[in-house]
């Protein structure tokens, strides 16, 4: 049943096409404007995240987007759901998901849906990066967009956080099995950040699964590193035990130890 409906949505993409046709440039059908019918319609059926969980091939759903383009080329939401098909799919393509979202960009460069998408995608092709140079400069570049992004909005937030998780999870990979008290306190500060911002952001949005779901990511990260544990109690043995930070590594720890 599933090989069928990547074929049965494209058909249902190309059952719009005679609306654009002779109205999207601003007819109407029935006494209504075409235009807003023809992208409900396409907002419809070319949802990126919902795509990326039904279906297995990326092929497949890549022809629905080429035949939604053709219909609307000039709809900026279609590049960028193409882009979160590619950023969510698990055979997706991360450059390819940066191509299509910098193309809805420059179609509507004041969209903060779509700097949104742009950041998550620099947020993941920097996890995916081998250079710690592009690596640094992609993750610069994420906190760069949301900069531009309302400061209040849970997306922002919640991308924030990640990135911070993001940053710890590779930090305790890459921890020596006895780190130097320098690197287990910039660890330990790592820890911190990422526990303040999750903190906030769970006053602000208590109820958001999105930030939960980050929570549990560090929270995994962190019980499955012993190394990460090592470096939090040796910041903690040589930093200031009245600061904050100590303070606060003491906390984590103790929620190791006791599990």
């Amino acid at each position: 049943m599933q090989a069928k409906l990547p074929a049965a949505c494209a058909r249902s993409v190309e059952a719009v096409s005679p609306l654009d046709a002779g109205e999207a440039s601003g007819g109407t059908r029935g006494g209504q404007p075409a235009v807003p019918r023809l992208k409900r319609a396409l907002e419809e059926i070319t949802k990126g995240r919902i795509l990326a969980e039904q279906f297995s091939s990326v092929d497949e759903v890549r022809a629905i987007y080429e035949t939604a383009i053709k219909i609307a080329p000039k709809q900026a939401f279609l590049y960028q759901q193409w882009a979160i098909f590619e950023l969510n799919h698990r055979n997706g393509s991360t450059l390819k998901a940066d191509g299509l979202a910098a193309t809805a960009h420059k179609m509507d460069d004041r969209n903060p849906s779509i700097i949104h998408t742009q950041s998550e995608i620099d947020r993941k092709r920097a996890n995916e990066e081998t250079s710690l140079v592009l690596k640094q400069s992609l993750r610069r570049r994420v906190r760069d967009r949301l900069n531009d992004l309302p400061t209040g909005s849970r997306f922002t937030v919640s991308s924030r956080c990640k990135l911070l998780v993001d940053e710890v999870a590779e930090l305790s990979r890459s921890l020596p099995d006895e780190p130097k008290p320098h690197e287990a306190q910039f660890f330990a500060e790592k820890v911190r950040d990422a526990e303040n911002a999750l903190a906030r952001a769970q006053q602000d949005f208590d109820d958001d699964a999105d930030i939960i779901q980050v929570e549990a990511r560090l929270r995994q990260v962190l019980d499955q590193e012993d190394r990460a544990l090592r470096a939090l109690q040796r910041a903690w043995s040589a930093g200031p035990k009245g600061s904050g930070i100590a303070s606060r590594i003491t906390e984590v720890a103790c929620e190791f130890i006791t599990g």
